[in-house]
């Protein structure tokens, strides 16, 4: 996966430069990324998303969301709930985990970065 830092009404953010799926063996790589640029702060797409995300039958999305909030690295994710395959499940965790601030999920970028730099406008 290729990062790169990202700038939305002058706050900085760490991002994914491609629709490359993160490994669960990579996660290490990209918290590095975030720290070395000194961001808490990560942009990715549901295309970023390891395999078996959706399904929280696989445990695949709480380890990385747990990873993820271990380091205080606050996560958006864009994508389009339509096109994407997940269980209703998912739908109910992701709703809640809405309301809390460490991870978000939003169908348009402009959303989920305002979300993550904490922008309410």
């Amino acid at each position: 996966m290729d990062l790169r830092v990202a700038d939305y009404h002058g706050q900085s953010y760490a991002e994914a430069a491609d629709r490359e799926p993160l490994q669960m063996r990579d996660v290490n790589d990209v918290l590095s990324f975030c720290f070395e640029h000194g961001s808490s702060r990560l942009l990715l797409h549901s295309d970023n998303l390891p395999a078996g995300f959706f399904d929280l039958s696989t445990g695949v999305a709480g380890e990385l969301l747990q990873k993820f909030r271990q380091y205080r690295i606050q996560l958006a994710v864009v994508w389009t709930p339509a096109k994407v395959t997940h269980t209703a499940r998912f739908a109910e965790m992701a709703a809640e985990e809405n309301n809390g601030n460490h991870f978000h999920m939003s169908e348009d970028r402009d959303s989920a970065t305002a979300w993550l730099v904490g922008d309410s406008t």
